[in-house]
């Protein structure tokens, strides 16, 4: 996977697929999930794949992932999982880490949030 992603790797064949250049599709800028996938599997290098197919919105790119056969898209799991695009598992999860931050305590009305915040992440997670 790190060397399709640093575009070492441009074939499928070379991986044991069909004989088609590999197309990254990914969101434009730096959004969390490439910001996930550079930390996680690149070690905090940069996307190197040539000429990635580059869309607006996330869901954009499992609809291109289902018509191109040479496309590997990155898209939150929660999108991928209803649509008919594939997951590809990996031997660790690709994971998203987010923080609330505020300066200085935060205000009472502000703690509600923060609470209801963790307690929705705590119960994403035990499912």
């Amino acid at each position: 996977m790190r060397a399709i992603l640093m575009g070492e790797t441009t074939n499928w064949h070379d991986v044991g697929g069909r004989d088609l250049p590999i197309k990254i599709v990914q969101v434009r800028g730096d959004g969390g999930v490439q910001a996930s996938v550079e930390e996680v599997l690149l070690n905090g290098k940069s996307i190197g794949a040539l000429d990635p197919i580059v869309v607006q919105i996330s869901t954009q790119v499992v609809k291109i992932v289902e018509q191109l056969p040479e496309a590997l898209g990155l898209s939150q799991l929660s999108i991928v999982a209803k649509s008919n695009a594939v997951e590809l598992k990996l031997d660790h999860p690709v994971q998203q880490h987010l923080n609330l931050v505020t300066l200085g305590d935060p205000a009472p009305e502000m703690r509600k949030v923060i609470d209801a915040a963790h307690l929705i992440a705590s119960t994403a997670l035990d499912q």
